[in-house]
């Protein structure tokens, strides 16, 4: 406390809260996805969607860190917003058997990138390089996820809807 005024270091309590009810969201999210997707498409778009809800979180509370930092009070982490969603959408991937499933493996780098620049660009604290390693890697599977559902998605429409 300055004179009359109180300064606060580290994330406000609605910064934790959020924080701490993403975390929890993420969980259940990679969870529902990866052992009960019922309903499928809505298991697939929460975990999507999940990624970009941190980027959203860090860009509206910038005290909070999507890659850790110094561990100081306000480096709290948003980590499992992005890995666990990621990775229950990359071995969805795996439930789908056709024969080039590994072909959307280097196209999953555009999509990949795309959310890894864009956590980069929200996060404002200090980062640890380790961790922005592991986030690429992990927005790589993201795509991957992504793309390989798309890509089901539009064969079953191609086939379904052509004359029989």
């Amino acid at each position: 406390m300055l004179g009359n005024e109180v300064h606060r270091i580290g994330p406000s309590p609605s910064a934790r809260r959020v924080s701490w009810w993403a975390a929890v969201s993420a969980i259940a999210i990679a969870l529902w996805t990866g052992f009960w997707p019922y309903p499928y498409p809505l298991a697939i778009a929460a975990s999507a969607l999940a990624p970009w809800a941190g980027v959203l979180i860090v860009r509206r509370f910038p005290e909070l860190s999507l890659f850790g930092g110094e561990r100081d009070d306000g480096a709290e982490e948003l980590g499992m917003l992005w890995a666990s969603p990621s990775l229950a959408l990359a071995f969805r991937a795996f439930d789908h058997a056709f024969c080039d499933a590994w072909l959307t493996a280097a196209p999953a780098i555009l999509p990949g990138a795309a959310l890894w620049i864009a956590m980069m660009a929200a996060d404002t604290q200090h980062r640890s390089r380790g961790t922005m390693v592991c986030a690429a890697v992990f927005a790589w599977a993201w795509g991957w996820g992504l793309l390989t559902y798309a890509d089901v998605t539009l064969a079953g429409r191609a086939t379904s809807s052509s004359p029989g």
